[in-house]
C-alpha cells in the first residue's frame, strides 16, 4: 500500500497510466481496512488520475467523487477541494459542462474559506476552461487572467502554463487571434523551459489553431506537425489524433486538399481506435469537405453520412 503511494507520482509523471491503475486498484482493498486514514482517499485520487489518462472518464468521475467524500469525512477540506477540481475536469471530458462549473465553484469556495489563494488560482484555471467550452468567452478571459496573475505570484510555472493555454483558447473564441498567438507562444516557451514535452505538444496544438484563425496557414501547419510528432513519440494516440486533425484543417485552409485528405483519414482512424466518436465525427466532416473539393463526391457523401450517424449516436449516449 505504501509502495503504491510512493510510485504513483513516478507512473503519473511518465504517463504509465495502465501501471498506475493496476497498482492503485490493487492497493485500495487493503487501504479500506484502515479506519480514519487518508490513504484510501490518496489512492482513489491516483486511481482517478490513471482512469482519466486512459480516457475512462465516467470511472474517473466515480473515483474522484469517492476521494472527495472520503476527505470530507476526514475533515480535510483542502484535499476535498482538490478532489472536486479533479471531478470537474473529468466532467469537462464528457461534456457535462454545467455540472463541471458547479463543481469548480464548490472547490473554489472551499479554498477561499481556507485563504488558500494558490489553490484557488488552480481552480480558476479549470473554471476558465469550463467557461470557454460553454462559449462564455468574456467570463473565461476574466477568470484565466486572474489565474495567470496568481500563478505568477506563487512562481508556479506549470499552472501558469495551463492558465495561459486556456486563456489563449478563450481569446480565440473572441476572435482575438493575434493576442491568442502571443499567449500560446508564452505557453510553449514555459513548457520548453520545464522540459515538459507532453504539455509542449498541447501548447503547440493550441498555437496551431490560433495561427490558422489568423490566416497564417503555413505556420499553423508547422505547429501542428511538431505537436503530432511529439505525441507520436510519447505514444499518446488520442492527442496525436487531435494534432493530425488540426493539421488537416490547416492544409485544407491552405488549399492543399490531397494532403488534407490524408491527414483527416489518419485522424478518423485514430479516433476510431481511441473510441472518441465525437472527434471522429468532426474529422469525418472535414474529410467530406476536402473530398468534395477534389471532386470525389461519392466518397464525400459517404464520409458526411458517417459523420451524421456518429453525431446521432453520441447525442443518444449523452441523453442517457
Amino acid at each position: 500500500m505504501g509502495i503504491a503511494l510512493l510510485i504513483g507520482p513516478f507512473f503519473d509523471s511518465r504517463r504509465y497510466f495502465d501501471d498506475l491503475c493496476s497498482v492503485s486498484s490493487a492497493a485500495l482493498p487493503i487501504a479500506r481496512r484502515v479506519p480514519d486514514s487518508p490513504v484510501e482517499a490518496h489512492l482513489l485520487t491516483r486511481y482517478g488520475t490513471a482512469l482519466q489518462g486512459m480516457r475512462r472518464f465516467e470511472e474517473a468521475i466515480d473515483a474522484h467523487t469517492q476521494a472527495a467524500a472520503r476527505y470530507r469525512q476526514l475533515d480535510n477540506a483542502g484535499s476535498e477541494a482538490a478532489a472536486l477540481n479533479n471531478v470537474g475536469l473529468d466532467l469537462l471530458q464528457v461534456r457535462r459542462l454545467e455540472e463541471a462549473v458547479h463543481t469548480f465553484y464548490r472547490a473554489g469556495s472551499i479554498f477561499q474559506q481556507l485563504h488558500d489563494r494558490h489553490s484557488e488560482g488552480k481552480v480558476l484555471t479549470s473554471l476558465g476552461l469550463a467557461f470557454e467550452r460553454l462559449g462564455s468567452f468574456e467570463k473565461a478571459v476574466a477568470a484565466l487572467r486572474l489565474a495567470v496573475t496568481i500563478s505568477r505570484e506563487f512562481r508556479d510555472r506549470p499552472t501558469e502554463s495551463k492558465a495561459l493555454g486556456n486563456l489563449g483558447l478563450a481569446l480565440q473564441g473572441l476572435y482575438q487571434f493575434e493576442q491568442a498567438i502571443e499567449v500560446h507562444q508564452q505557453d510553449v516557451s514555459i513548457c520548453q523551459q520545464l522540459q515538459d514535452q507532453h504539455s509542449e505538444g498541447i501548447a503547440l496544438d493550441c498555437l496551431g489553431k490560433a495561427l490558422r484563425g489568423a490566416g497564417r496557414f503555413e505556420e499553423a501547419i508547422d505547429a501542428h506537425t511538431q505537436a503530432a510528432t511529439i505525441f507520436r513519440e510519447l505514444h499518446d494516440r488520442h492527442r496525436e489524433g487531435i494534432a493530425v486533425g488540426g493539421l488537416g484543417q490547416d492544409l485544407q485552409k491552405a488549399q492543399r486538399f490531397e494532403e488534407a485528405i490524408n491527414a483527416h483519414t489518419q485522424a478518423v482512424a485514430i479516433f476510431q481506435e481511441t473510441h472518441d466518436r465525437h472527434s471522429e465525427s468532426t474529422a469525418l466532416t472535414w474529410l467530406a469537405a476536402a473530398l468534395h473539393e477534389v471532386g470525389r463526391f461519392q466518397e464525400s457523401r459517404d464520409a458526411h453520412s458517417r459523420a451524421i450517424q456518429g453525431l446521432g449516436e453520441q447525442a443518444g449516449e449523452d441523453a442517457r
